[in-house]
């Protein structure tokens, strides 16, 4: 079961073995659901209506599917896709992990009375302080992901090392946080109504079956990922608006820099050029992808979850030793990143004509931060 539970017959997991198995969700998600990523992406970014006499290029689900398979190739659907992997695995690594611990912290803090009574308020405060620790984690493998995604034909990027090195040289480092308002805006009670939902369904679930089944944790899922991303859309919207902030080659009819400056500025723009449909775009696709996506999301950690409280098993030893891998893995990734990307900053700095202490401390910031996450991904493992 998702969330702390002080009556749970099996052992607690440690803080490594939640974000493993938050992390293996992730990534086995990711690999269903990519290609209605890319339909979504593509309908948030194009600017003209899907409707009416001057609709845009894509103006609908299946019609928009045989147009980048004719002009792009199959391949197209899976644009973007090694970052996206990057955005589930560190998502899911602590979005889960800390879900877990705040509600515990929650339990412990409230009188064994009110737990009941404030359960599902206190869902969501979790799931929200959960959703906004993995957003500003991920943020830039989703910003990566999205400028690829959104490309046409010629190709302005090559690959995610193109990316990254071109924003850091033409935008600077801050555009890896491009859209961090609108994404923590709507991520918050987005992740906060999820595991809200899901966890009020699932114990109803549980009252009239008495099982734990895969069955209900698929429909709980499914159900509370729809029902928050519905409420919460026009924030994603503005969010990839955002990241393509800057980059005009897209080829699709995207959005431009002009139109995506200041939330309440893109919000104003996109109803005067759009109307209020422009909030919803691609809002189809993401549904799908969103009771897909939370459906999977949880079904894949509630077993890797269980398993790994198995401590008998044999299969829970070849999972821990898996997440010990993975977890090493990402860690160093991170500190390869660390040390290919001092060149990267080296290369801005001397083209500043005025570079200083002062620019190289800014530009390096983000290096500490991830060198810091990766020391505590070891730590959590040992």
């Amino acid at each position: 079961m998702v969330g702390f539970d002080p009556n749970a017959s099996k052992r607690e997991l440690t803080t490594a073995e939640y974000s493993a198995a938050g992390l293996v969700s992730g990534v086995l998600t990711r690999f269903f659901i990519q290609p209605l990523d890319v339909l979504k992406i593509r309908f948030q970014l194009q600017i003209e209506p899907t409707r009416g006499k001057s609709q845009g290029k894509y103006n609908g689900l299946f019609q928009a599917i045989r147009l980048i398979a004719r002009e792009e190739g199959a391949a197209a659907f899976w644009k973007g896709h090694v970052p996206a992997q990057g955005l589930s695995a560190i998502y899911g690594f602590v979005q889960f992990a800390a879900f877990e611990r705040l509600s515990k912290a929650a339990w412990h803090l409230l009188p064994p009375h009110a737990s009941a009574k404030w359960k599902q308020p206190v869902d969501f405060v979790c799931g929200a302080g959960a959703g906004c620790f993995a957003m500003t984690a991920a943020l830039p493998a989703d910003l990566i992901r999205t400028r690829l995604v959104a490309q046409g034909e010629p190709k302005h990027y090559k690959n995610s090392r193109d990316v990254i090195a071109s924003v850091w040289r033409h935008e600077g480092p801050r555009a890896f946080f491009s859209g961090l308002t609108p994404a923590l805006l709507q991520v918050a009670p987005f992740t906060g109504i999820q595991f809200a939902i899901y966890r009020w369904t699932y114990s109803l679930w549980h009252q009239l079956t008495t099982e734990h089944d895969s069955t209900g944790t698929m429909l709980c899922g499914a159900l509370a990922g729809t029902i928050a991303k519905t409420a919460l859309y026009p924030f994603d919207v503005f969010k990839h608006r955002r990241q393509i902030a800057g980059f005009e080659k897209t080829q699709t009819g995207s959005a431009t820099s002009a139109e995506s400056r200041g939330l309440i500025n893109a919000f104003r723009l996109l109803v005067q050029r759009e109307g209020y449909t422009g909030l919803f775009k691609g809002l189809y696709p993401s549904m799908i992808k969103a009771a897909v996506s939370s459906a999977l999301t949880f079904l894949f950690y509630e077993i890797v979850a269980a398993v790994s409280g198995d401590r008998s098993s044999r299969l829970a030893h070849a999972l821990n030793a898996s997440q010990q891998l993975l977890l090493y893995y990402y860690a160093s990734l991170q500190s390869t990143i660390v040390v290919f990307s001092f060149p990267i900053a080296a290369s801005v700095i001397s083209d500043k004509e005025n570079g200083n202490a002062a620019v190289l401390s800014f530009t390096c910031a983000p290096l500490e931060t991830a060198a810091l996450s990766a020391n505590l991904a070891l730590d959590g493992a040992r």
